[in-house]
């Protein structure tokens, strides 16, 4: 707000017994205010190290400047930890979520943004100690985003979405991604209405897209992004090449090279670039944050190395590489961003409200329209008390907090 618009602000305010002081308040909150803070928060970038790391989890600007978080989750000196970043709890700001990786029984847990507080926490699959993959994603159109579990290697394709409710994770749906039978865990993603899903190693490359809304998820689309690799595929959701359309991430799994592809959400195909080495074969972890930045996380025997990756104009560039942890590090990195795709669908725009035209205003007498005064006159006006000013808009008297003078300039202010 420009300060020309708030000196308008301050007149009222005082004039109406406030003070100058108050007034000088609000100009303060006002030029203090904005999108400065939420930006940082929309920017932020997650990390857990790969297994043999820990479950160390750190968090990153987009340019790959140290977020100032860096704490160890549940989990043993060689389990790991996967990531998800979103609103969950409904307060506005993005909370970090945890899965934990292999050896331990399988728990999400919700932290606040700073990791030194534990919000929330879940056992989705029961004594089984496999790991277990996280994402966030607004999966039925409601006002809060849920949390995405699945279970890791070693698991069955079982899918559950988890709701905050009164301090705790609960379940809202669950079900079973591919056949029964299947054991190679499940990788997650979330969009407006919708679970994406991405087979683990021995299921071949096959992404399909549930339809969430309404009900039971519904299969809407499947496909198998990498031919015949059976490696398995890493996925992730959200806005990075045409504004209010989501597309699909997807990522080679282990065994295969850093080829990171991207998909329409009905499985078309498009651009596609290696995020590392053609020849590395541990594959890529994937997310998608604001600001449509692509972040990948190389596989293990890659070292704990991010890249930040924007499409502009059909060409694919690298706004920042680093390693999040020790380079000597070889177990890769999960990553997640906080994408606003995540968020409840946009609402519609409300309409104008309709306000009653004013009736004219009638012109003062020439006898009591107001001249603002000169700086001698408002020198002497200063000086004079018990006096009054007379305006346009009102007749204006000192009080005992607030001297003529500074009503004399108000009232200047007030009448431009």
């Amino acid at each position: 707000m420009r300060l020309r618009q708030l000196l308008p602000v301050l007149s009222r305010t005082a004039l109406a017994g406030v003070g100058v002081v108050a007034g000088i308040a609000i100009i303060a909150s006002h030029l203090s205010s904005g999108s400065v803070a939420y930006a940082a928060e929309t920017d932020l970038i997650a990390t857990g190290a790969g297994q043999g790391g820990g479950a160390h989890v750190r968090t990153f600007g987009p340019d790959g400047t140290d977020g100032g978080v860096s704490y160890f989750s549940n989990g043993t000196p060689s389990s790991g930890a996967t990531v998800a970043v979103g609103d969950v709890t409904g307060d506005g700001a993005p909370e970090i979520i945890t899965g934990t990786g292999p050896g331990l029984e399988a728990r999400v847990q919700v932290w606040n943004r700073d990791g030194k507080t534990l919000i929330a926490e879940s056992t989705p699959f029961p004594g089984f100690k496999g790991g277990v993959n996280v994402a966030v994603g607004n999966v039925d159109d409601s006002a809060a985003l849920e949390v995405i579990v699945a279970a890791g290697a070693g698991g069955g394709p079982h899918v559950k979405a988890q709701r905050f409710i009164s301090g705790q994770l609960s379940d809202v749906f669950g079900f079973y991604a591919y056949d029964r039978a299947f054991t190679g865990g499940v990788f997650v993603a979330g969009a407006p209405g919708r679970i994406i899903t991405g087979a683990g190693a021995g299921g071949g490359p096959h992404v399909r897209v549930f339809q969430t809304q309404g009900g039971a998820p519904t299969l809407a689309n499947e496909w198998m992004a990498y031919g015949s690799f059976n490696g398995g595929v890493r996925v992730a959701a959200g806005v990075v090449r045409t504004d209010n359309v989501i597309d699909v991430v997807t990522a080679a799994g282990a065994g295969g090279g850093p080829h990171v592809k991207l998909w329409s959400i009905a499985g078309v195909e498009g651009d596609g670039f290696y995020a590392y080495d053609p020849t590395f074969r541990g594959g890529a972890f994937v997310a998608v944050a604001n600001g449509k930045r692509i972040i990948t996380g190389a596989g293990s025997g890659g070292g704990p190395h991010v890249k930040v990756i924007t499409f502009a104009n059909g060409d694919f560039s690298t706004n920042a590489s680093f390693f999040a942890y020790a380079r000597e590090f070889s177990g890769g990195v999960r990553v997640a961003g906080f994408p606003l795709t995540t968020n409840a669908p946009p609402r519609p725009p409300r309409p104008p409200r309709r306000r009653p035209p004013r009736p004219p205003r009638r012109p003062a007498p020439a006898s009591r329209r107001f001249a603002c005064p000169s700086s001698a006159l408002a020198r002497d006006l200063i000086g004079r008390p018990g006096g009054r000013l007379v305006t346009q808009r009102r007749v204006v008297a000192p009080t005992k907090e607030l001297p003529l003078g500074v009503f004399a300039f108000l009232a200047c202010l007030d009448k431009r």
